[in-house]
């Protein structure tokens, strides 16, 4: 199986109580067709990438996994992945308890292990963040993974739990890239996994207030979530919904001599420019421009920020770059 074949395989549910329970091994992926069985064929969109289905598990009634990469990638091999899960029986807090408690046996054999567990939000959502290692064999893997747990209701109008989650690997020697890549884009990743409209994935049947989320409504167009949009808003929150929507960056070329003047700024990953290829200029009183496009409809629209453009991806109220306006082109 893959990695969450690898960290999170389901081992069982139990009776009337069941909980998500995984396993810990990086074993290898096996090649089964997929089917889909929760009303979620794909693509999905996450982050302007495209996911297809690529694995479907379901060990008993009550529970169902699935599994999407972006084209030309492997299970056995992967660099990005979406999981989504559903199970009955069972609810936020058990899940997370059951996933926490697989970590926690990682502890003594894994020097990679991280573990951040995010306080519940109001409508009982946990967002949980964790990396795993393993070389076992002549490669190493390491993996990062962020999981998004809520609240479901199940066709039979019992209550369960599903997840919406992002795993990512790096394997051998680009480990190291790997860790690098992970420090400039975690937050950014977190909070578009944080901000996702759960009305794409209809099969889930996410649960709020008691009622379902209307299946008809998706995240998949640009525009449509132009209601979540409000001036003020942190700009991680802002390019984390515009990203999910398909919104992709413009990039413009001249970016780092806009910034940073004739010698282009720093080479690596702390390279506004590289973080945000987005970014068109910024002034010295600290307004910044942005560009997103629609591959598909050719609009493009306009950003206006203002704040320190180095602390871009503090999500919420911590935030010290923020949206003023937008426009469309």
């Amino acid at each position: 199986m893959s990695l969450c074949h690898s960290v999170v395989k389901l081992m069982r549910l139990i009776a009337t109580a069941a909980v998500f329970a995984y396993s810990s091994s990086f074993a290898a992926a096996q090649s089964v067709p997929a089917s889909d069985k929760l009303g979620v064929p794909g693509p999905i969109v996450f982050e302007g990438i495209e996911y297809r289905l690529a694995w479907t598990s379901q060990p008993s009634a009550g529970y169902v996994k699935q599994e999407y990469l972006p084209a030309g990638e492997r299970l056995d091999s992967y660099a990005s992945m979406i999981i989504l899960e559903r199970a009955g029986g069972t609810d936020v807090e058990s899940a997370v308890a059951g996933q926490l408690e697989m970590l926690a046996k990682r502890k003594g054999s894994d020097p990679l292990l991280r573990v951040d567990l995010q306080e519940p939000s109001e409508n009982g959502q946990v967002l949980l963040d964790f990396m795993l290692s393993d070389s076992s064999t002549s490669t190493l893997i390491v993996e990062w993974n962020a999981y998004r747990y809520f609240p479901v209701s199940m066709s039979d109008g019992t209550r369960g739990v599903a997840l919406f989650a992002i795993s990512r690997r790096g394997y051998g020697k680009a480990a190291r890239d790997f860790f690098t890549d992970l420090t400039n884009t975690r937050m950014d990743t977190i909070q578009a996994l944080r901000v996702y409209d759960l009305r794409a994935l209809s099969g889930t049947q996410a649960a709020q207030g008691g009622k379902q989320v209307d299946p008809s409504a998706s995240n998949a167009s640009p525009g449509a979530f132009a209601t979540v949009l409000k001036p003020g808003m942190s700009y991680a929150e802002f390019r984390a919904a515009a990203l999910n929507a398909g919104w992709t960056p413009h990039v413009e070329p001249e970016c780092r001599a806009n910034v940073y003047g004739r010698n282009g700024g720093p080479d690596d990953g702390t390279n506004i420019c590289t973080q945000l290829p987005e970014l068109e200029a910024c002034s010295g009183d600290g307004h910044c421009s942005m560009v997103f496009e629609d591959g598909g409809s050719g609009k493009r629209m306009g950003v206006t920020t203002y704040g320190d453009y180095l602390k871009w991806n503090v999500p919420g109220e911590e935030s010290e770059l923020a949206v003023l306006d937008w426009n469309y082109k």
